[in-house]
């Protein structure tokens, strides 16, 4: 059988473009090497909601959405008073249970017609003409596009991922019954915070790393990122160590744990009838790890290029909405990776990482300049050192954004242009 479509991955991003294309009558076949009901992302996230909107997939409802309200940021975990604290609620912040967005976007392209199959690896990509020849372990499919949506350890269709030990974030996540309502509810209070709110504790493990804590009526959710390639624990391990050190917390009702490429994006992610989407592609948030939103809104575009006939639309309309944001956001994760505790507590308490900067970035917007920006700058001339390395970020910045608004239409002309984009993002 030939498939108008082949997608490698049933995550969020690979069965939203699969019940997209089976929407408009394509024959869509979706591979996953894991279980099916384990495919894509398995905890509790935020994901604004007008990414959703963009997208054309219905906002989170029922069991599928937890009301996302202020977000607590910290630097570390320590008793409240000792250390910096802003406050932020982002507009339209939903929560969403990824397992549930997963399985209902799985359960749509099944009734629009896409045929689902778990614990199929892909093994092998050969373009060839007007095809696609897909290997797995038992057979060989044919399809007259792919779309690579396996995630970080996946196919690599289009070459191998840019993605280093150091721009990988290891984040596990623990939903746990509370064992002492009234306990819980006195560690939140001590922080200001109400039901629904989240303390993020930032730096726990290294200038790129968070803790987030959220409690909603007798459950707590955890969610912690870390980058062990620099010599810190992992996620896992920050989590365990805070469920040691808080007695109010009872059995562990579910969790889960997952690599995240931390990286701009692929330069290009479309060439001839193969393309790359979700985190395969690069397309993360990276200053917070986030890939959910940005995969949905990347499915569109591509679904779009693949009712024009045409992945050049996809490879175009990606860059220009989100090249040089994400990467842009990439230099700026990069700069934290590197600070020290006292310098992530001096640039929250201090006013460098304003309010609406902070919005912005948990929104998944492009921050605007504040005042807090000015603020900022008497800090930064207080600290010279890390004056410097921002003002060498900021160079960068610059240096990236000419090369995106020059990207060029002819494929025969982004290969160069991608080259240019790997070595002005090489971390200086």
């Amino acid at each position: 059988m030939t498939y108008d479509l082949i997608v490698a991955g049933a995550g969020s991003a690979g069965a939203a473009l699969a019940w997209m294309a089976a929407s408009r009558g394509l024959r869509v076949l979706v591979l996953d090497r894991r279980p099916l009901e384990r495919a894509g992302a398995t905890w509790i996230n935020d994901v604004p909601g007008w990414m959703f909107d963009e997208a054309g997939v219905a906002r989170p409802s029922g069991d599928e959405r937890h009301e996302s309200a202020t977000t607590h940021f910290f630097a570390g975990e320590a008793k409240p008073g000792d250390v910096p604290m802003r406050k932020v609620r982002p507009k339209e912040f939903l929560g969403v249970d990824m397992r549930a967005l997963v399985a209902r976007l799985q359960n749509a392209a099944r009734d629009a017609g896409a045929e689902l199959v778990g614990e199929e690896a892909v093994r092998a990509v050969a373009p060839s003409g007007h095809e696609v020849r897909v290997t797995t372990g038992s057979t060989t499919y044919v399809a007259r596009h792919f779309v690579d949506a396996s995630g970080l350890a996946g196919v690599d269709a289009l070459g191998p991922h840019h993605a280093t030990p150091r721009d990988t974030c290891v984040a596990s996540q623990e939903v746990r019954h509370v064992r002492d309502l009234d306990a819980a509810r006195a560690y939140f209070d001590e922080r200001g915070a109400k039901d629904g709110d989240v303390l993020l504790y930032a730096g726990v493990a290294g200038g790129y790393s968070i803790l987030n804590v959220r409690r909603h009526g007798d459950r707590v959710f955890l969610l912690s990122g870390t980058i062990p390639a620099d010599g810190h624990p992992s996620g896992r391990h920050v989590v365990d160590d805070f469920v040691r050190r808080h007695d109010f917390l009872g059995e562990r009702e579910f969790g889960g744990a997952r690599a995240i490429p931390l990286v701009y994006p692929r330069p290009i992610v479309a060439r001839g009838r193969v393309a790359a989407l979700g985190d395969a592609a690069g397309q993360v948030f990276s200053a917070h790890g986030s890939g959910v939103g940005t995969g949905l809104v990347a499915a569109r575009m591509l679904d779009d290029a693949l009712a024009a006939g045409d992945l050049r639309h996809y490879q175009r309309a990606f860059q220009r909405r989100f090249g040089l944001q994400l990467a842009t956001q990439d230099l700026f994760r990069r700069f934290t990776q590197d600070l020290s505790l006292e310098e992530t507590s001096a640039m929250l308490g201090e006013g460098v990482l304003s309010d609406a900067f902070l919005m912005r970035v948990l929104a998944q917007r492009a921050p605007r300049p504040d005042l807090g920006l000015l603020r900022g700058a008497r800090v930064l001339a207080r600290r010279p050192a890390l004056a410097r390395r921002l003002g060498r970020v900021a160079g960068q910045v610059a240096q990236v954004a000419a090369l995106y608004v020059r990207m060029p239409d002819e494929p025969r002309s982004q290969d160069r242009w991608a080259a240019r984009v790997h070595r002005a993002m090489r971390w200086q």
